[in-house]
């Protein structure tokens, strides 16, 4: 029995067990066979193996002429490579696989006469496998660029992916026994002194974190020993076998010529794979959740200054990526070092202890007691308050470094959703996993496809070529690229671009500018990885699930250029009605807008008919060459179009619901995840919008608002229903033209008092009419007015609050930290969409209480006590809710009275339909009122002087009455 080095941190496996239930062996051997150059000779070799227990048996030197691939009469298949072409036929690698091992092969790549590859699937470990490298190294009178040649082909040949992995073979080295405690990758059992070649082997090693098995498992010195010179007076250890998992050996041995006589100098190397099929489940998934990768940035920028980046010339434009890329991650690997934090532990030493006299008491047969019902009662008590403990620590340590909540909250968070059914497009539904890939497939196959013909505009030809880009406006693009985003399928991250520096940025515009030339992009940038994020309503709906598309970090940065290369020209081309994705608009623009105007119809007793329309999946259902239409109808240079297209041609990403990924075509539609994407859809909505050509809607000093849009959400207005039918009619029509389907379930409409009760129709569909609407976040509705949406902006304030509510209440957590903790999560969700609100007195006291609820919570005071509300305002030192109210208001009146580009928000604020007549009686609390009372009719001319309208505190309007200006 062979006795482990118990001073290795490499522990064997235990041995003498028969019985392995559970448990994977496989016995793999390597052998320097001096010849197998022809059939006779194999299968006296395939004789001599059956003697031995090897299901795989790597061989090398074995000088064939011509590679062979075949199934052996005795049941095992042979997969072996030729020898080198000269006269000896020097080398030559391969495999005897046996036939049990047989069904489980997945692939074999004889590499070269060195070096070969033999992945298998693990029966009994699911859909892990193990990666053979079978090796023959150049003898000792090879020059050192063959060596280095022959480690490059290994190399290449780890790029295999696999769970575990192997590289066995001769070596032509001797590595000795461990030099110094440091060299944990060998054991005290090598043979012989060190040399140069075992110094090169031993680098190898540590560079890829191998460990030499050979040297881990004691034996007599006659049984280390694996060739044996001409004059038999040399005995060396020149065989060797190095893994990345060195818990899965539980022997290496050597067989002697006594067993395996075939007259080569070299004797057989044997390893025992022995596993534990559950133990194996749990290291694995630690290694999954645990190990971490820590990214030095010095090091890093020092790898890629000392790279050669420079494009070389007569690569293809795939073959030069791949070479960066290459490039970019060896730096990564080398720059990077594997951390294993402490296994997270939620629960105290206390709860463990507790658990632990649970289980004896088990073992002792007394869970009938009393003792042990009150003990499994006390440890679930325990268990949940150990776990809200931890909750709140790690949410205490983010508010005190002032970093985001909700990361910590997603971090710890022990769960993520998956769906467990889905339905298909009739509406059955499935809990097969199997069937729930083919219908995800499907669906998003349909998705994708496209539908709707579209035929390309004819371009102008004759415009300049686009100047080479620069490797400034490659560091600006990274720059605006955010760290922390997950990577595409090449795995570079943000992090890897920005700490490039110039080196990095200098050879991506080199390539970029070369892309443009020639308007043809790395088949690479293709490929991408879509996670499915829910949105809401039936969680077994695709419907409901947002695809965003994971892309390669190069990718986006290049298209970011081409972006901020555009972005001025793309925005003079949108018209007022689209704010989404514009600088300097916001959904403040458009609520504002629909605020005025349903409050001046309403106040002149206007006829309105509001529709909010909605697109089925509308970034990924738009026609691509909608899209470039679009552009080349907007002045967009054809050199960026045809980039443009190319980028977006023959595309496809592969989406993993669980663990086989379903491949995806993509033949349409914008990828969101992408920067430029945005901006293209809107340009293709804003090239439908104008073709249709509205000439009726709603007259606003002589101009007609007809619509409004943000991104995909779209708003249409009319006076009447018929008008508002004849208008959805035609935009469903000139939407299904370039790909576009509306969402006939989800499009909604809704009427004022003035405007007659009819019905909505399209295609004989009802559309269904509805007395509010959630718009932009903003609840919406004629007959409630904006009490429903006070109400709900509440209900989101306390919403807030009850998710900070552990540090807000924590007595350790300073009051000032509590106070900034409100101002950031509270008050952004109390007072969203607040600039546009015409609050009355009541509805602000209503806030006013909200916050003096959520303030003695804080302080921990009781109405009881009779605490003032300025003692308590104090001692929690908050803003007051009703004051930051009219804060805001006071800066976005200030701002809409300053607009000079005539946008609807400018032009509605200041609109008096002079032809319709008001209701008699007292009108209803207008929006400009704040202003008009405190400072007359002339309060936009007043704003127009920033430093003094800063002054301005409209919360006393109700008690000023035009007596109250600003110095």
């Amino acid at each position: 029995m062979p006795r482990l080095c118990t001073t290795s941190p490499h522990l064997g496996v235990r041995q003498g067990r028969n019985k392995d239930h559970g448990r994977i062996r496989i016995h793999i051997a390597s052998h320097n066979v001096r010849t197998l150059s022809t059939d006779s000779f194999l299968d006296i070799y395939l004789q001599q193996i059956e003697k031995i227990k090897a299901d795989i048996v790597g061989v090398c030197e074995t000088r064939r002429a011509r590679a062979v691939s075949a199934k052996w009469s005795s049941g095992e298949e042979i997969l072996l490579g030729e020898g080198a072409d000269n006269v000896s036929r020097t080398g030559g690698v391969g495999f005897i696989v046996k036939a049990k091992m047989a069904p489980y092969v997945i692939s074999c790549d004889i590499q070269s006469p060195r070096v070969a590859v033999l992945k298998v699937k693990l029966q009994k470990l699911g859909d892990r496998t193990l990666k053979i490298v079978q090796v023959y190294a150049p003898t000792a009178s090879a020059e050192d660029d063959e060596l280095e040649r022959f480690y490059e082909e290994i190399e290449r040949a780890l790029k295999v992916k696999s769970t575990y992995t192997i590289v066995q073979g001769d070596f032509n080295a001797v590595v000795g026994s461990r030099l110094d405690g440091a060299e944990h990758l060998l054991g005290r059992y090598g043979v012989g002194v060190r040399n140069e070649r075992g110094n090169r082997l031993v680098e190898f090693a540590e560079q890829h974190k191998f460990s030499i098995m050979n040297t881990f498992f004691e034996k007599k010195s006659k049984r280390l020993w694996t060739w044996r010179s001409p004059d038999t007076k040399t005995l060396r250890q020149i065989d060797y076998v190095l893994t990345d998992t060195p818990r899965l050996f539980a022997d290496v041995s050597i067989i002697g010529e006594s067993v395996i006589a075939t007259g080569s100098d070299h004797r057989l190397l044997r390893s025992v794979i022995l596993g534990d099929v559950r133990k194996e489940n749990r290291v694995l998934h630690s290694q999954r959740t645990l190990i971490r990768r820590t990214f030095n940035a010095d090091i890093y920028a020092t790898m890629i200054a000392s790279s050669d980046l420079q494009m070389k010339s007569g690569n293809s434009i795939d073959a030069d990526y791949e070479d960066l890329v290459e490039k970019i991650m060896q730096a990564v690997k080398v720059s990077s070092t594997a951390t294993e934090p402490a296994r997270r532990r939620r629960i105290t030493p206390e709860a463990v202890q507790m658990m632990k006299k649970r289980a004896r008491m088990k073992a002792e047969g007394r869970v009938q007691t009393a003792d042990y019902r009150e003990l499994c009662e006390a440890i679930r008590k325990k268990i949940k308050s150990d776990y809200e403990g931890y909750r709140q620590k790690k949410l205490r340590e983010a508010a005190e470094r002032r970093v985001s909540l909700k990361a910590v909250e997603r971090d710890i968070c022990l769960r993520h959703h998956i769906p467990s059914a889905l339905k298909d497009n009739t509406g059955l539904r499935t809990t097969n996993r199997l069937r729930m890939n083919e219908i995800c497939t499907k669906f998003f196959n349909d998705l994708y496809s496209s539908k709707a013909v579209v035929a390309r505009a004819v371009q102008n030809t004759a415009e300049e070529p686009i100047p080479d880009i620069m490797w400034e406006e490659v560091e600006h693009a990274v720059k605006q690229i955010k760290a922390g985003k997950s990577p595409g399928c090449d795995n570079i991250r943000p992090e890897h671009l920005k700490a490039g520096g110039l080196p990095l940025f200098k050879a991506l515009a080199q390539r970029f500018s070369r892309y443009c030339r020639e308007k043809r992009i790395p088949a690479a940038w293709k490929k991408s990885r879509t996670i499915l994020l829910m949105k809401k309503g039936d969680p077994e709906s695709l419907d409901n699930y947002r695809p965003i598309t994971l892309l390669s970090q190069v990718y986006k940065a290049s298209t970011r250029i081409i972006l901020n290369r555009l972005v001025g020209d793309l925005d003079m081309a949108m018209s007022r009605e689209q704010a989404g994705f514009r600088s300097g608009y916001s959904t403040l623009d458009h609520l504002h807008v629909v605020h005025q105007l349903t409050e001046k119809c309403g106040e002149y007793r206007i006829p309105l008919c509001i529709a909010f329309v909605d697109y089925r999946k509308a970034f990924d259902s738009v026609e691509t060459n909608a899209m470039l239409n679009a552009m080349s109808r907007y002045g967009v240079n054809s050199c960026y179009v045809d980039l443009l297209e190319e980028l977006n041609k023959g595309c496809t990403t592969e989406i993993k619901l669980f663990n086989d990924p379903c491949q995806i075509k993509i033949c349409k539609g914008v990828r969101q995840g992408d920067t430029i994407s945005p901006k293209l859809f809107a340009l293709t909505l804003e090239a439908l919008f104008t073709d249709l050509d509205w000439t009726v809607g709603i007259e606003i000093d002589g101009e007609n608002l007809t619509y409004l849009l943000f991104a995909d959400d779209c708003v249409v207005f009319a006076h009447d229903a018929s008008e508002l039918q004849a208008k959805l009619v035609q935009l469903q029509t000139k939407s299904s033209e370039i790909g576009l389907e509306m969402n006939l379930s989800k499009t909604k409409w809704m009427h004022n008092q003035f405007s007659p009760t009819a019905t909505v129709k399209i295609n004989g569909e009802t559309i269904e009419e509805v007395n509010s609407f959630k718009y932009l976040g903003h609840q919406l509705s004629f007959t409630e007015g904006s009490s429903g949406e006070y109400s709900r902006r509440r209900k989101a304030a306390w919403s807030s609050f009850n998710k900070i509510s552990t540090l807000l209440l924590d007595e350790d957590l300073p009051m000032k930290l509590k106070a900034s903790l409100f101002h950031s999560t509270v008050i952004p969700a109390v007072l969203y969409g607040a600039e546009c609100w015409s609050s009355t007195k009541a509805d602000e006291e209503k806030f006013a209480v909200m916050q003096r609820s959520m303030e003695r919570r804080i302080c921990k005071v009781s109405l009881r006590e009779h605490i003032t509300n300025t003692e308590l305002r104090r001692r929690s030192g908050l803003v007051d809710v009703v004051q930051e109210m009219y804060k805001r208001k006071r800066e976005w009146a200030g701002h809409v009275a300053r607009l000079k580009d005539n946008r609807w928000t400018f032009r509605l604020t200041n609109w008096v339909p002079l032809d319709h007549k008001r209701a008699p009686g007292r009108p209803k609390l207008r929006w400009a009122d704040p202003m008009v009372n405190m400072l007359g009719q002339q309060w936009k001319r007043r704003a127009q002087d920033r430093n003094g309208w800063l002054k301005v505190d409209l919360r006393e309007w109700r008690s000023s009455r035009g007596q109250v200006g600003y110095r």
